[in-house]
């Protein structure tokens, strides 16, 4: 995709959407964070924002963008207040020291103090950012089947999401009603805490999130916000998930050509190939040893890729026709042949889901692929 070609389609883009990355620009640049000039976020319509090379070529591993660890948002901005030093701050009034105590679920506190952000509105240090995630309650986001309404949930149905949804969304409404009610204990003023606004939270950081551990990949080095989570057993693939703005608004490409550098005020990044004017800027939501098929996709980003290098087949029915259905998959019920008088599962498959190119505002694939068994 180049910039002429995305500037054909956003004729109809809103402008409102372009002065919201203005300023979140503007806000990450007064912060300390870096953007080579060749660089530039286009706004469309389906895509969210699209960085794309518009100026000079880019040469290899020169610095692309630079994020500061203090405009990160996550755990550690709630639970680091008053630490001497520490990047991290809360930059609002801090959540009640007895509730952070009492929970080690930090996709949890994440999610509480995103709401809290979200709440203050103008008034938080975030604005400018939060204002460029997809927004509560936006009927054109489709976001991820953990917030689908029913009638989109009827496309999983009798698919290998089907439970694995049902059981995430009410996991996350035990854990958001748990952490309300923990909250009230402290007397803080839960009455805008919606569960609405809970698992819309929860889909910002599922749909957006680095690990952060990232930010130190040397244990031993950790830093001192770190420390803690592994004294307390924590494993490192389920440390605290962050939120990079500037990188977490990047779209997924499966490719290893990205390259961090980390540093005592922020993390670096770079590509060890030039980049040419209209080449876009992508990076890799997943590693090179273990990249994400497009089940994980589609649940936990709400995109797949037509090409995903990880082989699997689309959310394959079981074909259990004791099992309810979508009407539309009735398609099941085509007449046999005289040659094949019944379908089996070993080898009839019906691919549930259209693959869509990837963006942070793509809808998820969610129509059917006729005639592709």
């Amino acid at each position: 995709m180049t910039v002429t070609s995305l500037q054909q389609q956003q004729p109809e883009c809103s402008s409102d959407a372009e002065k919201n990355y203005e300023r979140f620009i503007k806000w990450a640049r007064n912060n300390g964070a870096y953007f080579h000039p060749s660089l530039k976020f286009i706004v469309t319509p389906n895509r969210g924002a699209e960085v794309l090379v518009t100026g000079q070529a880019i040469k290899p591993f020169e610095t692309l963008f630079t994020v500061p660890y203090g405009i990160s948002l996550s755990y550690f901005n709630a639970v680091s207040a008053g630490a001497l030093g520490s990047p991290y701050l809360p930059r609002s009034e801090s959540l009640p020291e007895e509730y952070l105590q009492s929970t080690s679920d930090h996709d949890t506190i994440n999610a509480v103090f995103l709401v809290q952000q979200y709440l203050l509105g103008e008034n938080s240090f975030w604005h400018p950012y939060i204002q460029i995630l997809p927004q509560p309650g936006d009927a054109k986001d489709s976001a991820i089947p953990l917030l689908w309404p029913e009638e989109d949930l009827l496309w999983l149905r009798g698919t290998c999401l089907e439970e694995a949804v049902a059981k995430q969304k009410t996991d996350h409404m035990r854990r958001w009603t748990g952490a309300i009610e923990a909250l009230q204990r402290c007397g803080w003023n839960t009455s805008q805490y919606t569960l609405e606004l809970g698992l819309w939270a929860y889909y910002c950081f599922y749909s957006r999130y680095f690990w952060s551990i990232m930010l130190e990949p040397d244990v031993g080095n950790i830093k001192p916000e770190f420390q803690h989570l592994v004294r307390t057993g924590v494993n490192l693939d389920d440390t605290a998930k962050v939120l990079l703005p500037i990188l977490e608004t990047l779209n997924h490409a499966q490719e290893t050509n990205t390259k961090y550098d980390l540093t005592n005020s922020g993390l670096s990044v770079s590509k060890n190939v030039e980049l040419k004017p209209g080449d876009p800027f992508y990076i890799a939501y997943d590693k090179e040893t273990q990249r994400f098929n497009n089940t994980v996709l589609l649940k936990d980003f709400g995109f797949v890729l037509p090409d995903n290098v990880a082989a699997e087949l689309v959310l394959p029915f079981p074909f259990d026709l004791t099992k309810p259905m979508h009407p539309d998959h009735c398609v099941f019920s085509s007449a046999a042949t005289a040659d094949d008088p019944y379908w089996t599962s070993d080898d009839k498959y019906f691919s549930l889901v259209t693959s869509v190119q990837p963006g942070r505002k793509s809808h998820p694939a969610a129509g059917v692929a006729e005639n592709s068994i």
